[in-house]
């Protein structure tokens, strides 16, 4: 029997190879030809110079290189991993320039120093080409970085895209990031430039840590409905006032310590959930933390409600954006959901404009839009501050303003503390063991 498994591995693999020569026109690249590593940009290295497609395909003892701070595959063309593992060393300011780029067949390229940069061809790079021809991309160290500067990139199902430890990239195009896909930014830098996305399907998983994402006007960052993208610990950077984030039924999760956004973007995409999950988001901007676009017309179309999530032992927005700023509803009907389970336990106001700013909006929206509470029946008791600053009690004008929900183990009750019109105006909800609840007899 284990004669046969070999036998019948053996086969499979030569088969394999044969459709994998035979496949398209990528497939029949010309081969990298050493085993020991070499510089990619050297026609000796190749076993045909006049092919447009070049693929490293046999396991190397020694990384791949390139000769010159400014090198290009012969005949200018396209690059193609495939099969083994694969270490690019260009070196520090070194870069590759090529048309697209595809890791594929179960390849992992590890690209440690130098830079990739993609520009002027007609196809998309690609890290995975099919569920069952996939790739791994890791970009990993501060000399390193990859640009897609002119067409999309897309990382497809099975396969994974890693920024590691100081890493870079800049997505002039797109990248998407498809169902079952996986990407992973940890210590890193990513650059949107004008017009650029990055989209996140829903099945793929999508992860940001310490890392800072600079969004150029017109830039999105865009979770597709039923995704999630999470964000941890990092510096996002709208540069100006038209970048985007959101997405229609997405969620953006922000999640383990502190992310700072530095300045005011467009929150966009009908039913998107921006989610605080026991984790702070440090809002210091000179302009309004705004839950819609720049335009007033964002709460008079149709299909613009958004949710504001909290939820987790202790969940925090802090607005601080100079005098007359602060924190504005625009959209359909924006919902302020707060989730209070059995580990809630905040350190301070939940929501919290922390100067001169108020709590706003456009008219409709604000008359449309409410502060529901969801209380678990293993919430502590106690007094929480939901929302503290300028009219934090008065801003929203609807009949169904403020709604508890919970059952039958807690009672709530809405209060107002601090003093109205300023910046200790609070709004407040009491929660308690229903058991305990005050009961007033009369005799």
């Amino acid at each position: 029997m284990p004669k046969m498994k070999a036998n019948t591995f053996l086969v499979a693999s030569v088969a394999a190879t044969v459709l994998a020569l035979f496949e398209g026109p990528s497939a029949s690249a010309a081969q990298f030809q050493p085993t020991t590593g070499g510089d990619l940009d050297d026609a000796a290295n190749w076993n045909n110079v006049t092919n447009t497609s070049y693929a490293v395909v046999q396991q190397q003892s020694a990384p791949l290189t390139i000769s010159a701070a400014s090198a290009t595959m012969p005949n200018n063309g396209n690059l193609i991993y495939r099969t083994n593992v694969h270490t690019n060393e260009f070196g520090a300011g070194y870069v590759l320039n090529i048309p697209f780029l595809t890791v594929e067949q179960g390849a992992t390229l590890v690209h440690r120093s130098g830079a990739i940069a993609i520009s002027g061809g007609s196809n998309q790079s690609k890290i995975g080409t099919s569920a069952s021809s996939i790739g791994t991309l890791v970009v990993t160290g501060e000399n390193s970085s990859v640009s897609f500067e002119t067409t999309p990139v897309t990382v497809g199902t099975g396969s994974s895209f890693s920024l590691l430890d100081g890493a870079s990239m800049n997505i002039a195009n797109k990248i998407y990031l498809g169902s079952g896909a996986a990407f992973g930014a940890d210590h890193a830098s990513i650059s949107l430039p004008i017009n650029s996305v990055f989209e996140v399907a829903q099945g793929a998983d999508c992860a940001f840590a310490d890392t800072s994402i600079d969004l150029e006007k017109g830039a999105q960052l865009l979770v597709d409905a039923g995704a999630t993208a999470t964000v941890a610990r990092c510096t996002i950077h709208p540069t100006d006032n038209a970048a985007k984030i959101g997405g229609a039924g997405g969620m953006l999760r922000f999640a383990d310590g502190t992310t700072t956004i530095d300045r005011r973007f467009e929150m966009s995409g009908n039913g998107f959930v921006f989610c605080i999950d026991d984790a702070t988001v440090d809002f210091s901007a000179s302009s309004l933390f705004i839950t819609g676009s720049g335009s007033a017309t964002d709460s008079s179309n149709p299909g613009n409600e958004r949710t504001l999530l909290f939820c987790g032992a202790s969940p925090r927005l802090s607005v601080t954006s100079g005098s007359g700023n602060g924190f504005f509803l625009r959209g359909t009907k924006i919902t302020l959901l707060f989730e209070l389970g059995a580990d809630f336990a905040p350190v301070a106001p939940v929501v919290e404009i922390t100067d001169a700013g108020s709590f706003k909006g456009d008219a409709a929206c604000l008359a449309a839009s409410q502060v529901v509470v969801d209380v678990d029946d293993d919430c502590p008791p106690g007094t929480y501050t939901l929302l503290k600053g300028k009219a934090a009690t008065t801003f929203l004008t609807g009949e169904s303003k403020w709604v508890a929900n919970c059952g039958n183990k807690r009672s709530t009750k809405f209060q107002t503390a601090g003093t109205a019109g300023t910046t200790s105006e609070c709004l407040q909800i009491v929660v308690r063991d229903a058991a305990k609840a005050t009961v007033i007899c009369f005799r």
